[in-house]
């Protein structure tokens, strides 16, 4: 989750530079996505029983 932070933040300070409108909105979507990919990877969904998923009850 501390990638994800880094990569939201790096990717705020890209839409905050003064460059055309068309790159700074392709980097800030870029970096907001892979960080959104890596928080909904690293979830633990419970129907995910590969890798880091378990269970919401995982004794049950």
């Amino acid at each position: 989750m501390i990638v994800a932070i880094i990569l939201i933040h790096i990717g705020y300070s890209y839409a905050k530079k003064d460059v055309p409108d068309a790159v700074k909105h392709k980097r800030a979507f870029l970096f907001y996505g892979l960080a959104l990919l890596i928080i909904l990877i690293f979830i633990p969904w419970p129907f995910r029983e590969v890798g880091a998923g378990r269970g919401w009850l995982p004794g049950m």
